[in-house]
């Protein structure tokens, strides 16, 4: 070959006197670098004494021999030499690497090596409910597939049960009665070899512990239609309470609470019960402070108060209207920008509603109120 050669066919045909063969050919390329060889395909883990396992690579560069390093206690069987051998593990094997280099008319590629084990790996984490299982069915547990496993084996507390998926990666449960407090759920990987190592999810009977409770920790003493809440789970009841003085005027046993507060400021606390019991109670502070209506100037029969003003959280709007009607609230910043608007329904006479302060940034804002009859505007200050 020239040095110019990168590929070309090789062809012959066959002739005699009565004419010629088809002409057969057969493609040549250059060889220009040592091979290189993908990862080693098979089974790693759970290669059980007695069993024959084929490994395999693929290789690049025209490799034509493969040179095979295999561990103590395991035996080749076939394809020595070869990209693909079948591997008898022998008595006595545990561990060990498996190496192979491919070669062709260059050189040798890089080794590529692997680690054999007799022994399963432990299954990954194990995804499913892990609070508020009690009295649920069909609830679903799984993991991803264990190389080399041909089965697992499941557990679940005492008073649950499975359902189906049992020597499977996925299992459904019922609890029915379970009512323990915590339990576990656990499954490992087995073959002929035997079990593999233990993965195991921690359960609880009782609801998750509540985050958050969202409501304002600041506001006016005697203050009424004050909302808490926090995020509902169907099944639950919520058992709430308030500081002394204070009233829930709806919504107890629900996510979702009035209050009309008293004088004296305490903790708004909650906590969440199913069938089996109930988790921590989940508190916030409340600083109740005495409140100033302020009125706007030249405000006839005080048509308009807000309060508390200054203002950190929660802004308290009285109105008086004429008639029912739909009235408008805007407020402005200094500069003039619409930063909040909102339509609510007014009845005749005094109407009461709010605006939710918290996330306004610090300085004087105009709330305009604006119905059939009224027009009121009035400056706030937000601390």
């Amino acid at each position: 070959f020239s040095s110019s050669f990168v590929s070309g066919n090789v062809c012959v045909t066959a002739s005699n006197a009565c004419g010629n063969a088809d002409v057969v050919c057969y493609p040549v390329s250059l060889v220009s670098s040592n091979p290189s060889l993908s990862t080693i395909s098979g089974q790693l883990l759970g290669a059980c004494v007695g069993s024959t396992v084929q490994y395999c690579v693929t290789a690049t560069n025209n490799a034509f021999n493969y040179n095979w390093i295999i561990p103590a206690n395991t035996q080749i069987v076939s394809g020595a030499g070869t990209s693909c051998i079948n591997l008898k593990i022998l008595t006595g094997f545990t561990s060990g690497s498996l190496s192979v280099q491919a070669q062709n008319c260059i050189g040798f590629s890089s080794a590529r090596t692997s680690t054999l084990r007799s022994t399963l790996g432990t299954p990954g984490a194990v995804t499913g409910a892990k609070t508020n299982v009690c009295g649920a069915t069909n609830l679903v547990y799984s993991i991803s597939p264990v190389s080399g496993a041909t089965g697992y084996l499941w557990t679940v507390p005492t008073g649950a049960t499975i359902v189906s998926g049992q020597n499977t990666t996925s299992i459904h449960v019922d609890f029915g009665t379970y009512a323990l407090t915590t339990g576990k759920v656990t499954v490992r990987a087995i073959n002929t070899c035997g079990n593999g190592s233990l993965r195991s999810l921690t359960v609880s009977a009782l609801p998750t512990a509540i985050a958050t409770i969202t409501g304002p920790t600041v506001s006016c003493k005697n203050q009424s239609n004050v909302t808490y809440s926090v995020t509902n789970t169907t099944g639950l009841t919520y058992t709430w309470t308030v500081p002394t003085g204070a009233t829930i005027t709806k919504g107890q046993n629900s996510a979702v609470i009035t209050v009309k507060f008293g004088t004296t400021s305490g903790n708004v606390t909650v906590k969440a019960t199913n069938g089996c019991g109930s988790n921590s109670t989940k508190s916030i502070a409340v600083i109740l402070n005495t409140c100033t209506k302020f009125s706007a100037e030249n405000i006839d029969n005080e048509s308009l108060v807000a309060y508390p003003n200054p203002v950190s959280t929660l802004l308290n709007i009285e109105f008086m209207s004429s008639d029912e009607s739909s009235t408008v609230l805007t407020l402005t910043d200094m500069l003039g920008r619409n930063v909040y608007n909102s339509v609510v329904n007014s009845t005749e006479g005094l109407n009461k509603t709010s605006i939710n302060m918290e996330g306004f940034a610090q300085g004087f804002y105009m709330l305009n109120v604006k119905g059939n009859n009224l027009n009121k505007t009035v400056r706030i200050s937000v601390d």
